[in-house]
């Protein structure tokens, strides 16, 4: 009896990685369906400046419309840089729990940590930026800023 449950521990405890994975996938393609607007990002220096326009796409699941407009941005950012649509799906997934998609307090007031931003990025001499870039998703969704 104790082997099956330790097998069947092990079973469930190496297939909840793929189902999580699946899972944001399913939220991924959800967030984006009939998503319009253009593609364009216009670079200055070192920074990006990401417009998000025409209709966003209905709230999924519990996220407000704030934070879908910053789902948006992390993945105009995506590519306007080259980035897999892996790539930005790991981001999407990192804003979503770091921030709930910037709809936790410390998105823009750093937390305890110094952390502040969508992806809850330290905003120290040295670290990702400061306080005013972190909290920029365009900036902080940059490669390099993280």
């Amino acid at each position: 009896m104790k082997k099956k449950l330790i097998a069947g521990g092990l079973t469930v405890g190496c297939l909840a990685p793929l189902a999580l994975v699946a899972g944001a996938g399913v939220i991924g393609v959800g967030i984006f369906a009939g998503s319009s607007g253009s593609n364009d990002a216009i670079c200055a220096g070192q920074s990006l400046s990401v417009s998000v326009e025409g209709d966003m796409p209905a709230p999924v699941g519990d996220f407000t419309p704030a934070a879908m407009e910053q789902a948006a941005i992390i993945v105009k950012v995506g590519e306007a840089e080259g980035i897999s649509s892996g790539g930005q799906l790991v981001a999407l997934m990192t804003a979503m729990q770091e921030s709930r998609l910037g709809d936790h307090p410390s998105t823009f007031s750093p937390d305890e940590n110094g952390d502040a931003g969508v992806f809850q990025q330290r905003q120290l001499p040295g670290w990702y930026g400061t306080l005013e870039e972190v909290k920029n998703t365009s900036y902080a969704a940059l490669p390099g800023s993280w």
